[in-house]
Parts: C-alpha cells; sequence; structure tokens
C-alpha cells in the first residue's frame, strides 16, 4: 500500500481527466473531475503511500505545479511533444491520462523545466516587457501601413515624432483615415509610457538577483539581455555540458547517423563517411537564441571579441558561420561564469572553447 502511485493528470480549462496507476502498471483509479486547486488536491491527498504526478507543459503546467507541489513528493511536468505514446490509438482525454501515468512510470518522461518561485516575478515581467515591445512595432507598422496606402513617403522615423504628427496627419484627405491614424497615435503613445513602466520595473527586479552583476560583466550583454537571461535559464546546473546549453538555444547542430560500424578483417570499426547534417535544432528557446545572436552582434564590434571574430573569417570562415561560433563563445562564457560564479576576463575567450 506505500508503494508510488504515478498520476497522470490531463488537464483542461474546465475539467481534468486523472489516472492513477501503481508500480506495477495496474490503473487504480479513473476519474473525471472540475479543473480546480480543491478537487485536484483531494484527489492526490486520498492516496497512500508517495505520490507522483504528471501534467503536459501547457498554459496551467504551472498552475498545477503550484497547487499539487504542497500534497505530493514531485509534480513533472513533461514535454508533449515527445510523448509519441500518446499518438496511439484512440485519443480521448481518459487514454491520455493513463499513457501519461504509464511514461511516468517507466521514467520516460521528457521533463520541462520551471524556474524557481523566487524567479517568476522577473519571468512574468519579462515577458510582458517583450509583449509591449511587439505591439509597439506592430502599432508603428500599422501607421508607416496607413502612410503608405496613400503614396505618402514614410520613411525612418519622423512619422512617430510629436512634433512632425499634425504635418504628416495634414496629408491624409480622408477623414475616416486621418481619424484611425490619430487613434494609432493615441495607441502608440499609451504603449511606450507602458513600454517604458515594464522595462523600469523588470530591471528592479533583475537587479536583486546577485547573478546580474557578472552576467553585465559580459560584453554584449546588457541590463536588459540579463533579465532575459536569468528569466529564461534559472540555473546554469540545469545543463551539464555547453553543448546542452547550445541546443537548448536553437546555436546546436543537428545530426543524423545510422549503422555506424562495419566488420574489418574480424573486427568492428567505425565507418569513416562523414556525419549527415541537418541544420540547427529547430526545437528550441527563441527568447535565448534571440538574446545570444544579438548579443554575438554587439560583440563582435567590440573590444575583445572584435579581434576572435575578426580571426574567424581571416581563417576563411563564413560570415554567418563566425556569428554563430561567437553566438556560441558567449553562450559558453554564460555557462561557464554562471557556474563559477565569477566575472568576465578577456583571458576567458581564449580559456573557454566554442
Amino acid at each position: 500500500m506505500n508503494e508510488t502511485k504515478y498520476v497522470g493528470i490531463d488537464l483542461h480549462s474546465a475539467s481534468s481527466s486523472v489516472c492513477v496507476m501503481d508500480g506495477q502498471g495496474e490503473v487504480l483509479m479513473r476519474c473525471v473531475l472540475a479543473t480546480s486547486a480543491a478537487s485536484l488536491q483531494a484527489v492526490c491527498r486520498g492516496l497512500p503511500g508517495p505520490v507522483q504526478v504528471v501534467v503536459e507543459e501547457g498554459t496551467l503546467a504551472a498552475w498545477a505545479r503550484e497547487v499539487l507541489a504542497p500534497v505530493v513528493r514531485e509534480v513533472v511536468i513533461c514535454n508533449p511533444r515527445v510523448n509519441h505514446l500518446l499518438r496511439v490509438g484512440n485519443k480521448t482525454d481518459q487514454g491520455d491520462a493513463e499513457k501519461l501515468a504509464t511514461l511516468l512510470r517507466l521514467q520516460a518522461i521528457k521533463r520541462v523545466y520551471k524556474v524557481e518561485v523566487h524567479l517568476q516575478e522577473l519571468q512574468e515581467l519579462v515577458r510582458a516587457y517583450e509583449m509591449l515591445v511587439q505591439d509597439v512595432t506592430r502599432c508603428k507598422n500599422r501607421l508607416k501601413a496607413l502612410y503608405r496606402g496613400r503614396g505618402i513617403s514614410a520613411a525612418g522615423r519622423a512619422i512617430y515624432q510629436s512634433k512632425q504628427r499634425a504635418g504628416y496627419l495634414l496629408l491624409i484627405t480622408e477623414s475616416g483615415r486621418r481619424r484611425r491614424a490619430e487613434w494609432l497615435y493615441e495607441e502608440l503613445d499609451a504603449l511606450q509610457a507602458l513600454r517604458k513602466q515594464a522595462k523600469r520595473e523588470m530591471l528592479q527586479a533583475s537587479g536583486k538577483c546577485p547573478e546580474q552583476r557578472w552576467l553585465l560583466s559580459i560584453p554584449g550583454i546588457g541590463p536588459v539581455r540579463a533579465a532575459q537571461l536569468l528569466a529564461s535559464l534559472g540555473t546554469a546546473e540545469r545543463f551539464r555540458t555547453k553543448r546542452q546549453l547550445w541546443s537548448y538555444s536553437g546555436l546546436a547542430v543537428r545530426v543524423r547517423t545510422s549503422s555506424e560500424y562495419e566488420l574489418r578483417q574480424g573486427e568492428l570499426k567505425r565507418k569513416t563517411r562523414n556525419v549527415q547534417t541537418l541544420g540547427l535544432t529547430h526545437e528550441f528557446n527563441h527568447r535565448l537564441k534571440a538574446v545570444f545572436k544579438g548579443a554575438a552582434e554587439e560583440a563582435r564590434r567590440r573590444a575583445p571579441f572584435q579581434a576572435y571574430y575578426e580571426s574567424l573569417v581571416a581563417k576563411g570562415m563564413r560570415v554567418e558561420m563566425a556569428r554563430l561560433t561567437l553566438a556560441r563563445k558567449l553562450a559558453t562564457i554564460v555557462w561557464k561564469l554562471w557556474r563559477t560564479g565569477t566575472e568576465f576576463r578577456a583571458a576567458e575567450i581564449k580559456s573557454v572553447a566554442p
């Protein structure tokens, strides 16, 4: 009775399907209940012995972990893209819950990392800032499209400036179109004010993290990129090697091999043919890739990374590959310094291989 119980939960906004399984794979209980903290906790509290729960990553995953963590031994959030068992047979909520419990019992779950509680505020502020940056860009694009649609030149940033707006509005003869432009200007002003506020609060939150100090010591990484790294990585202990960080950041190369060995004179020998490459990894953290690529673009123009970048190009490396190599170098330095808790030194460029 005290053996571990494996609970698979297929979460939905209104209801959730639950399957409880023992260590031998026998289903002990199936039920459908309302998606609420009280109902989920009640089911888990009623199970004897240690309880492990698995849910798929989604909008409710972080909430489910916070709700169930106090009443169970472990809450596992898994990557739904690699749960191939869920694609076998009929697709039902109860079936998905049972398959999740089976995968958890077999330890065949690909876990998804969630940042610690003390970083959740920073993570939300970073998301809010990035969302407002996108909204400002979208509003500006709409303004430019409005002017270009009437053959009015809208190059540069002049149409966004407060002193230039009245003159540009006079160029629009249609009253409806002019009124729409006025509303877009009002929206732009409100979004820009919110973006500044979000940036200020985001930087205040990231300033409370001791890791920010040495992140800012790395050329190419400023306060905004440091906040994004803190919110995305959480801890460097997640990655056993630098290559794992490369893959997570979309900077690693995917390879495909098959039948790697052959029999030569009675002995197994590795084949000498080249490994087939399939480009960069296509499942990655988009924020981290943007941060490292942006940092590399800035660092390649500044010492001490400028000499390193130029040496790669001088050796015949293509420009895009040199930028990728520099982005990997920066990711490796971040990974190493985060684990050691030391600030950046120019010697790190040579001591850390990309």
